[in-house]
């Protein structure tokens, strides 16, 4: 096999394998159904989780990130972040499915790689004027694995809230080796219908189902 093939093969499996984030906190019986191992890190387990410290943690901003993605007229998936995202986490490590997270990001720094689109973004198609952050609150947490769950929370954008449900994966947890404070990992992947925010410009030639992949990294506060 040329180095070429060998290098795009890998390449293929690696995006293959990272295409699934799923599911939340938890501490419980082992269910029968096997998770998801990410390629990037072990799978935690329930162990993993009730060794960490409870208490109140909030987002790494080098390290924790937000995208979204949508399709574009059947040619794209489009996908673009946000730069300004706050995440607070009440974090029960005794009871995981009792923890509660809060999250904020600025409407306005929408990243798409285009200063004026991500204006036009912002202000036309978020109402950031009005809207200036876009809010999740979680309401419920429920176990579906070791150490992954679904977050149901009031996801607020554009001034309208409505029910969403994450699945999030706990990846890891640790002492932050900059921080020297204890930190947690966790991924959280799930879909959103933008029409149900009152917002269903270009239907369909830009898809109403929008893709959300949320990483980050808590650190204790």
């Amino acid at each position: 096999m040329k180095l070429q093939t060998k290098i795009a093969y890998s390449v293929g499996l690696i995006a293959i394998g990272a295409i699934g984030f799923g599911a939340a906190l938890s501490v419980a019986k082992p269910v029968a159904k096997a998770e998801v191992a990410s390629p990037f890190f072990a799978p935690a387990t329930a162990k993993d989780i009730a060794s960490q410290p409870s208490g109140s943690y909030g987002s790494e901003p080098t390290h924790t990130s937000v995208y979204f993605k949508y399709g574009h007229q059947g040619y794209s998936v489009y996908v673009a972040r946000f730069d300004k995202v706050n995440i607070d986490l009440n974090f029960d490590a005794k009871s995981p499915t009792k923890s509660s997270v809060n999250a904020n990001i600025e409407t306005a720094s929408v990243s798409t790689g285009l200063p004026s689109f991500d204006k036009e973004m912002a202000d036309k198609f978020f109402l950031g004027q009005a809207n200036p952050t876009i809010t999740f609150k979680s309401t419920k947490l429920v176990q579906t694995g070791a150490a992954s769950g679904k977050m149901t929370g009031d996801l607020t954008f554009r001034g309208v809230t409505k029910p969403v449900t994450l699945d999030v994966t706990f990846n890891k947890g640790g002492i932050h080796m900059f921080a020297k404070k204890p930190v947690l990992g966790f991924s959280a992947h799930g879909f959103v219908n933008r029409s149900d925010f009152g917002f269903a410009d270009y239907i369909p030639y830009i898809t109403d189902k929008v893709e959300i992949s949320i990483e980050a990294e808590m650190i204790q506060k």
